[in-house]
């Protein structure tokens, strides 16, 4: 970026002269910016923080990176037309927390993260849905500036949880204000919830929730390892060590252009699947969908299956 410093410096050193364009065009040049080139303008002088700012303020973006976890947030400098204020991070390597947080550490310090480990974590991009896989691309990290929104990053240990729950009272009010921190005079909009595997009471958190805020969206799923939130440049995992006792999850509110999406009532995009093979796992009391298989319309329902094949290979072939 040797390139990106020097024409810094030179605007920088010109800025009577850029201050005789009109605002427009000089928030048009800003607007070819990548956040490193952004970063610099804004320390560079005072009419280009102001620029920067009105541009951020008024240009909501979202950039979505498929790669190595220690490379993605260092690529994010190139890759964002905005400063970030919230991401999503989801790894297929199940980095441990040091990992974590020496790729965290080259975002901004004020852009709050969470995210956890999948066997298949994958993102959309126009009709396609690009899969994370092999060591060289085995992250997805999503990053969101969103100038009219805020958003709060929380954890919930089973431990605290479990104490609520005993509360005669139900332990509602305290899991909001207690655990997670809310503010019960803030109108939250959306949170998303994200419980690992070993997670106990998720029910009462999400009753929680919806008691408090009923009409908020709250979208979100279980992961299978190593979830974790990220504020102010501390990574927290629930339960330490990345055992996934708990809950982490983030709370939105202001204008948020975010909408939930329930594909509950909806025509299916892919013929109908069937499990082919499945295991029970006692101790997480949970379901693994090992492989599926697409039944042919001739074929009975005790026929033997043609055709077996992973979920998430069909899922990307029919977007």
């Amino acid at each position: 970026m040797a390139a990106t410093s020097s024409t810094t410096t030179t605007l920088a050193a010109n800025t009577p002269l850029f201050s005789t364009l009109s605002t427009d065009l000089l928030l048009e040049i800003v607007s070819y910016c990548d956040l490193e080139a952004l970063t610099h303008l804004r320390a560079s002088a005072r009419l280009w923080t102001v620029l920067v700012a009105e541009h951020e303020q008024s240009h909501p973006s979202f950039t979505t990176i498929v790669g190595a976890l220690p490379t993605l947030a260092a690529r994010a400098k190139s890759c964002c037309s905005a400063t970030p204020s919230v991401g999503f991070l989801f790894s297929a390597s199940g980095s441990g927390p040091a990992k974590l947080t020496e790729a965290l550490r080259a975002l901004p310090s004020d852009c709050q993260v969470i995210g956890g480990g999948s066997p298949y974590p994958f993102t959309g991009y126009g009709k396609m849905i690009v899969r994370a896989g092999g060591p060289n691309e085995d992250a997805v990290l999503s990053l969101l500036s969103l100038p009219e929104a805020h958003a709060h990053v929380f954890m919930a240990e089973n431990g605290d949880l479990d104490a609520a729950n005993n509360l005669p009272t139900g332990g509602r009010s305290m899991v909001r204000e207690n655990i997670l921190g809310l503010d019960p005079k803030i109108d939250y909009k959306m949170f998303v919830v994200i419980p690992g595997q070993a997670a106990e009471h998720v029910e009462l958190l999400l009753q929680a929730l919806q008691e408090g805020y009923p009409s908020c969206a709250i979208v979100g799923g279980v992961f299978s390892s190593n979830i974790f939130c990220w504020k102010g440049g501390v990574l927290q995992t629930p339960g330490g060590g990345g055992k996934n006792k708990g809950i982490v999850g983030m709370a939105l509110w202001g204008n948020v252009p975010l909408q939930a999406v329930v594909s509950r009532g909806v025509v299916p995009r892919s013929p109908a699947l069937k499990v082919a093979d499945w295991e029970y796992d006692g101790d997480a009391e949970v379901v693994m969908v090992k492989s599926v298989f697409r039944p042919s319309s001739s074929s009975s329902s005790s026929a033997a299956p043609a055709e077996i094949m992973n979920p998430y290979t069909i899922f990307q072939e029919d977007m």
